[in-house]
């Protein structure tokens, strides 16, 4: 599994997530270089094509141990607001997330891609709200 935190980060080359990746550096490597917050969002289904060779199967969201795990409704000009300033605030930096995990989202039910949300306690009841309401999900308790 492809982990997407480094994307959540990649409003500057110098934002990096705990493990400390960006998302840009991470796109370097597979020739991508966008020089806006438009071609950020365009590369990043290359991004996703590329996972067979990158021998990747799917997408993990393990955002939990870098910031809220709450996606509020899209704020793009929060998220645009955010590209290239080295230190954007708060609110910035989470509408840049949030706009960038809803893409990935969106691109990988696109292309069959599973996308695993690390969840974990305390957060059980919504594990068992969503594997409710939603046939598409499964949970590994392990």
């Amino acid at each position: 599994m492809l982990r997407i935190n480094a994307f959540a980060f990649g409003w500057h080359p110098d934002a990096r997530d705990h493990n400390g990746n960006n998302g840009r550096v991470m796109m370097s490597r597979l020739g991508l270089t966008p020089a806006s917050f438009d071609e950020y969002l365009e590369a990043l289904p290359k991004v996703l094509d590329s996972l067979r060779g990158l021998q990747k199967v799917g997408l993990k969201n393990a955002l939990a141990y870098d910031r809220s795990i709450d996606f509020d409704t899209l704020d793009e000009a929060a998220a645009r607001a955010a590209w290239g300033k080295g230190n954007p605030g708060e609110h910035e930096r989470k509408a840049f997330g949030d706009c960038v995990v809803d893409r990935l989202c969106r691109l990988a039910g696109e292309r069959d891609i599973p996308f695993q949300m690390h969840l974990a306690y305390p957060w059980s009841g919504e594990l068992l709200g969503m594997a409710f309401v939603y046939r598409n999900i499964w949970i590994d308790l392990t």
